[in-house]
């Protein structure tokens, strides 16, 4: 009957909303953890393959995610709409067009005050480091050479400080873009979704009822016609 079609059609539908969910969940919650690991190991000249790999994972989920839900929804309409009418593929739900989004891109970070003050503050505790160890030194090489010694000493803790504070830096954002960008697609998965399944709803219920006025209209005329004859 049409209320049967029309109650099952209902709970086919939440529950491939409470499948899809569990789905999406599950989903982005994998590729965010393999993200901030890939993102504590970033370096400078990994980012292009990281940003890449990152935007092109995230599409190829949601693709997945929305062609498994619309394969989903196919199966609920045509669960519906058995012996209404002939099936036609081009009735199959289709996924939806573009759907809000974010745009958010990688912006690399500049030089600025603050990493001056720390090349001051690396380069300060460098020579500090390289004159002690100098001065332990100074029975051993000439006192020119303790000089130079010095320098170069100061130089690379400054050298490596200065990279070490960028490394985090650079780390620090890449999670945060990793946040940004799979909050973006998830947001744009879960529109996609229920608005197709809203969809198909809408449009399965409409084929019902339409269906049951057809046959209501049909009976009404049978019965006139037999009235008529009598």
């Amino acid at each position: 009957t049409t209320a049967e079609r029309l109650t099952g059609l209902r709970l086919g539908s939440a529950a491939v909303r409470t499948w899809a969910g569990g789905r999406i969940h599950a989903g982005f919650r994998e590729l965010a953890s393999a993200g901030q690991e890939a993102a504590m190991e970033l370096r400078v000249g990994d980012v292009e393959r990281f940003v890449h790999w990152l935007r092109c994972s995230s599409a190829d989920l949601e693709r997945d995610l929305v062609g498994a839900v619309g394969e989903q929804a196919a199966h609920i309409q045509a669960t519906a709409l058995v012996g209404l009418a002939a099936y036609d593929r081009a009735a199959d739900p289709r996924p939806a067009g573009p759907a809000p989004s974010m745009a958010v891109s990688w912006q690399r970070r500049t030089w600025g005050a603050e990493d001056a003050v720390l090349v001051l503050i690396g380069a300060s505790s460098g020579l500090g480091v390289g004159r002690l160890a100098a001065g332990s030194m100074a029975g051993l090489i000439p006192g020119g050479a303790a000089v130079l010694a010095a320098l170069l000493i100061g130089l690379g803790v400054a050298t490596a400080a200065v990279a070490l504070r960028r490394r985090v830096l650079l780390r620090g954002q890449a999670r945060a873009w990793v946040a940004e960008v799979l909050a973006d697609a998830r947001a744009r998965t879960e529109w996609r979704v229920a608005a197709m399944l809203t969809g198909v709803e809408a449009a399965a219920a409409a084929a019902v009822r339409r269906a049951a006025w057809r046959g209501h209209l049909g009976s009404q005329g049978t019965d006139c016609r037999a009235a008529a004859s009598n």
